[in-house]
């Protein structure tokens, strides 16, 4: 890929020098149609550029891949990186470190093979090998001598690294991925099966893993966000950006009292990707600040439908997520004006805020002029995830939300304080005067023990999941009245 990048910068030189010569000679035809090729050059330059890959390969490793490609069925591969434990590469002693990886190489050699081992880098491995008797293997078992290889080469070089100088091999840590090709989501070329490998190796990191192997649900992530990286480069990619509803529920009437506005992405118009997906690659491609105006204008207008047609009453709430590069100073303003312009109130918006993005400095001024304007501010924390107890302190919010998922996991034993947080989350709620909203509602038991506690609202898939305008326009039309939970008492879990 990268090679393809270098070919159209030297053609978008060689019609640059083009241009130039046709501007100096007057020449219009010239000059129009070099300038058009120029700019299809820039084009496809950019197209290659988003579409490296984010590890080098030198020319050596290009050739040993391609004296592979033809045997791609009967291939697996594995990528390991070597990243050191929250510190800084250039504090590392790499001198220790540099000896650590050749006896790490040596060992992978010792096991794979001379002829199936790369280092690819300071700190990264890559091996392809066959599997045995790949002719007749089924997938299945392809994916357990996977495992078992992954688990074996990871266990020998944890015991490298423990027998090592233990004040330089306390400093890193080694993640593993393994990957071939799948079922549904196949690898068509030896690049692709690298590039998969290096994707698990990464989702092992995220994970806390020592090492994973590539799965139908990791190929089937890789694939979606390839495919998002195409989609955002499209002309009106926004438009396939639609927000889905989840009711808000009273948990004394079972009411429907508001809704949360979540982001879905309809790629191509039919595959429904949910934030989790395209997120972190809208952060990184700059794309998250239009996604978030477009899910707030369509928001505004789906509620002024239901208020139109009577679906939904006066006061009726409504919840919308927010990134931090849509706080701005600017961003209050805009947000009344869209307010008028669908008829809405202020009061009746909340905005959802992670606790995460709390430390900027802007976002609690953001939030400041919010509350000034009418605006409510929910703080969704108390997750799974870290929290931010100085930006707790440095900011006013008008309702907290609470993960229930967490509440009652299989996991927990009769003496766990699990319940005792939840109380004491809700406790400390009452105390500030602040709402508490029940978040991740799954079974019935989850329901109970919220509604026990106190929470002002509930929110869950026990209702239903996020559903699009015209699924919530029906689940109103039949549930004006309210939720008839006591039916499914006894009977089996709506989630």
């Amino acid at each position: 890929m990268k090679n393809c990048r270098r070919v159209w910068l030297k053609f978008g030189i060689a019609c640059l020098m083009l241009l130039v010569f046709g501007l100096w000679q007057s020449a219009s035809i010239i000059v129009v149609t070099t300038a058009t090729l120029l700019f299809f050059c820039m084009v496809m330059a950019y197209f290659q550029e988003d579409g490296e890959t984010p590890f080098a390969l030198s020319k050596s490793i290009r050739k040993w891949l391609v004296a592979n490609e033809d045997e791609m069925e009967s291939l697996f591969c594995i990528f390991v990186e070597s990243s050191p434990k929250g510190l800084f590469h250039s504090v590392l002693d790499h001198e220790n470190l540099d000896d650590l990886y050749q006896n790490i190489l040596s060992e992978m050699q010792n096991y794979f093979g001379c002829a199936h081992v790369r280092r690819i880098s300071r700190d990264q491995f890559v091996v392809l090998k066959e599997f045995p008797s790949a002719q007749s293997i089924e997938d299945t078992q392809k994916t357990q001598y996977q495992r078992k290889v992954a688990h074996h080469i990871s266990e020998q070089i944890q015991n490298i690294i423990s027998s090592y100088d233990e004040r330089a091999m306390q400093l890193v840590e080694i993640s593993i991925g393994c990957a071939a090709s799948g079922i549904r989501y196949r690898v068509g070329r030896i690049e692709e099966l690298l590039e998969l490998a290096y994707f698990t190796m990464k989702s092992a990191q995220e994970e806390k893993e020592q090492f994973l192997v590539a799965d139908e649900s990791i190929r089937a992530r890789k694939f979606d966000i390839e495919e998002c990286k195409v989609g955002f480069l499209k002309k009106h990619w926004e438009q396939e950006f639609n927000p889905f509803f989840q009711p808000i529920v009273d948990p004394n009437s079972f009411r429907v009292v508001g809704l949360e506005s979540l982001a879905r992405w309809q790629l191509g118009g039919f595959r429904i990707l949910s934030a989790q997906v395209f997120k972190d690659l809208a952060y990184e491609m700059h794309r998250i600040s239009t996604i978030d105006t477009t899910i707030i204008r369509k928001t505004f207008a789906a509620v002024k439908e239901l208020k139109d047609e009577g679906l939904v009453p006066y006061g009726f709430r409504v919840v919308i997520n927010v990134s931090a590069v849509s706080l701005t100073k600017g961003s209050v303003e805009r947000l009344c004006d869209w307010v008028a312009q669908y008829e809405l109130h202020p009061e009746h918006i909340e905005f959802d805020i992670k606790d995460t993005i709390l430390s900027d400095p802007e976002v609690s001024d953001s939030i400041s002029a919010l509350r000034t304007k009418g605006f409510r501010i929910a703080l969704d924390a108390f997750d799974e995830e870290a929290f931010d107890l100085k930006a707790f302190f440095q900011n006013n919010f008008d309702i907290i939300k609470l993960n229930f998922s967490l509440y009652g996991v299989k996991n927990w034993s009769s003496d766990h304080q699990g319940p005792r947080i939840f109380d004491s989350l809700m406790d400390m709620a009452q105390h500030l005067q602040i709402e508490t909203l029940a978040k991740g509602i799954e079974s019935r038991m989850q329901l109970d023990a919220a509604k026990e506690l106190g929470a002002a609202y509930l929110q869950g898939n026990y209702f239903t999941p996020p559903i699009p305008l015209s699924d919530f326009r029906n689940f109103m039309q039949k549930y004006r009245e309210g939720l008839y939970l006591d039916a499914y008492i006894g009977a089996s879990e709506l989630a």
